[in-house]
């Protein structure tokens, strides 16, 4: 069993103010995650720190003009953990700068609506599968930010957000897709994603996607304590929406929902995300009516197709830096604004509460 416990940090002030307290509180993670992406920048993209901080920087006009205060809190990200603005910078662009046409994989996400539920509940969760060494650089971040909702997200450290829930009631999971389509130095994913958990309604979340001139592709699964959901499938360049089938959702790395309407690389790269998703979707519709949050867990726990399978583990026949595994499953019931975290692949360890203080 996984002993290992993700620590939780929580910041608040405003943009700077918080970047700070980030990085100080998190420092020994933030220099651990930058030491893996250098790593990983060289194998992947045969790019050294230096380059790929400058290749960075390049995003920063896009940023700033999506969200400046985002981009402000990158900067006390920076000044607290005391390394430079630019590598910060580079953590939170790693997905356009090498991976978004790589070979690998992330994430199963799945929701159920109220309807299908056995209490009447809306709950989300996903499933984050990444290299092995992201393991010693995770944390629960807790945001608290004047004008806006108060945010708990489970993400790298030094970067502003991946899955996560909010204060006012609007969680995300989200899911790597690659295409042929990317717009260079336009909004990052993880930028996105941190808009998304910054917005007060549904509304707001769906623009945050829509408006962004993004730089990338990505899945976003987008739901509210209301007991709605939408599925938003974005390249640089298009947004497709997905409704739930049945009060059910599963999506993992591949485009849904047209087979012809996006050069879909995720899906020839890794096909055992089709499973992933198809399976996800399959057993939540079997248990539709008596869903909860178990139902969830024994779901994320699926070892159909292993190891490459919706609860993932190392495949020791590939290079050390091209190994991937479940690094952290999350569940949200948004219903009862509740969170729970499994610390590793779930299969081996037990989900825990996340207390959110909202």
């Amino acid at each position: 069993m996984n002993t290992a416990v993700y620590p939780t940090i929580t910041v608040q002030g405003d943009a700077r103010s918080r970047g700070r307290m980030y990085g100080e509180l998190a420092r020994e993670y933030i220099l651990n995650t930058i030491e893996a992406y250098k790593r990983l920048f060289e194998h992947w993209g045969s790019l050294d720190w230096a380059s790929a901080q400058q290749e960075a920087a390049k995003f920063i006009p896009a940023i700033e003009a999506y969200d400046a205060e985002i981009a402000e809190e990158m900067r006390g990200i920076a000044e607290g953990a005391c390394v430079a603005f630019t590598e910060i910078l580079t953590l939170n662009v790693r997905y356009e700068v090498v991976f978004a046409s790589s070979m690998f994989r992330e994430c199963t996400s799945a929701a159920a609506a109220p309807e299908v539920t056995e209490n009447g509940h809306m709950i989300m969760g996903q499933n984050w599968d990444w290299m092995p060494a992201a393991a010693d650089c995770c944390i629960v971040l807790r945001v608290e930010q004047p004008n806006r909702p108060s945010l708990v997200t489970f993400v790298e450290a030094g970067l502003v957000a991946k899955t996560g829930i909010n204060s006012a009631g609007i969680a995300l999971c989200a899911n790597g897709l690659s295409s042929d389509e990317f717009k260079p130095y336009k909004v990052p994913m993880h930028v996105v994603l941190r808009g998304i958990l910054n917005s007060s309604n549904m509304s707001d979340a769906l623009s945050a996607v829509v408006r962004a001139e993004r730089a990338s592709s990505c899945n976003y699964l987008i739901g509210s304590k209301r007991g709605d959901m939408i599925d938003l499938e974005t390249t640089a360049s298009r947004v497709f929406h997905l409704y739930a089938a049945n009060g059910c959702m599963g999506h993992a790395n591949n485009f849904e929902y047209d087979q012809a309407a996006v050069n879909d690389l995720g899906k020839v790269s890794f096909p055992d995300s089709i499973l992933r998703g198809s399976r996800t979707r399959r057993l939540l519709s079997l248990a539709a009516g008596h869903i909860n949050v178990q139902t969830f867990k024994d779901i994320f726990r699926d070892h159909v197709g292993w190891p490459n399978s919706i609860c993932n583990h190392v495949n020791e026949s590939r290079a050390d830096q091209e190994r991937i595994r479940t690094i952290g499953s999350v569940i949200y019931d948004l219903t009862d604004m509740k969170m729970w975290l499994a610390d590793g692949n779930p299969c081996e360890c037990e989900y825990r509460e996340i207390p959110l203080n909202f």
